[in-house]
């Protein structure tokens, strides 16, 4: 395994490229989509420890797509956020929500989020940051349980779709 970086100016370009964030965060929309596919997260209402982490997990991987569509859009939006040396620190978060707040504040787009997905976007974030990959936070305060709600797919489907197609337009418009 090589311990060197890539050059630079191929780092920049990859990590400027809206197509590839697009590109992750379907990826990791697919595989939550064949964990729900092979143990149904509707079933989590009988729960059983796999049920359980199952859940998890999909919360997890939903929770990184939308991630990955929100760096992309503003990313493409504002590539001066990409150096030769990395991503600026206002990147460097997977608070789902501050990542919508830096796209609602840029000119380039004119997103609007219902309550509900906002509401989904706060809850996903604790997924990201720690309840997706560990059994608990790194401070007390933190701890907190989860839940997921029936139309909890319904409406991460639809922002998916939302925060797709502007980061697709955006694409093809440059």
């Amino acid at each position: 395994m090589s311990t060197e970086g890539v050059p630079p100016y191929l780092f920049q370009e990859l990590a400027r490229s809206g197509y590839l964030w697009r590109l992750h965060a379907d990826a990791f929309r697919s595989a939550a989509e064949k964990l729900v596919a092979g143990t149904p997260v509707e079933d989590y209402g009988k729960l059983t420890e796999v049920k359980t982490h199952v859940v998890l997990t999909y919360l997890f991987l939903i929770g990184l797509s939308l991630e990955n569509l929100l760096k992309g859009l503003i990313i493409v939006a504002e590539p001066k956020l990409v150096t030769a040396e990395g991503l600026n620190r206002r990147l460097k978060t997977h608070d789902l929500d501050k990542l919508v707040g830096m796209v609602k504040r840029n000119e380039h787009y004119a997103l609007e989020f219902d309550y509900q997905e906002r509401e989904l976007l706060t809850r996903l974030s604790n997924f990201v940051v720690w309840q997706g990959r560990y059994p608990v936070a790194l401070k007390s305060i933190h701890q907190t349980g989860y839940h997921f709600k029936p139309e909890d797919r319904a409406t991460f489907d639809r922002l998916w779709q939302h925060l797709s197609a502007a980061l697709c337009e955006t694409i093809e418009s440059q």
